[in-house]
């Protein structure tokens, strides 16, 4: 990941990199929390972390999605394939694992449901809708955990 530094001073930051499998589970966590130097880096900063081994097995063939979380804000999140074949690029960026989950990057199709008003609603659109609700948030996972869980049992 590269960042671009804009701030002039020198300051503190935690990265957090959220690995799910194409069931949307989660398989891996790493983190980075440092200072950064200002004085050091001017413009650009390249992460490169990961999570595996060298050891076959570690990644099974399958979908995943990374999650990219910096102070507790969800920035971004992004799909891969991992398979007997090697390919380098660079992945489409989702704003949120949701949306990587409803866009069916991670092997499902969305659902549509009834929305209140009568009118059909994506799993998408209810989803945002629920975000953008304040508070809550451990019960917002818990939707997010049981609709990916829903999806995988399909």
């Amino acid at each position: 990941m590269k960042i671009r530094n804009k701030a002039e001073h020198p300051w503190y930051y935690e990265f957090f990199f959220n690995y799910f499998d194409g069931a949307g589970l989660p398989k891996a966590q790493t983190s980075r929390l440092n200072k950064f130097d200002t004085e050091k880096f001017k413009g650009e900063f390249v992460f490169d972390v990961g999570w595996g081994n060298s050891q076959p097995g570690s990644w099974k063939d399958d979908k995943y999605t990374l999650e990219v979380v910096f102070m507790d804000t969800l920035v971004g999140a992004v799909t891969f394939e991992c398979g007997d074949e090697e390919e380098e690029g660079e992945p489409e960026l989702l704003l949120s694992h949701d949306k990587a989950i409803t866009s069916g990057k991670i092997n499902r199709k969305p659902s549509s449901f009834q929305h209140e008003d009568n009118q059909d609603a994506s799993m998408d659109q209810l989803l945002d809708e629920m975000n953008q609700l304040i508070g809550l948030e451990q019960v917002k996972q818990k939707i997010r955990e049981t609709i990916s869980y829903l999806n995988f049992a399909r």
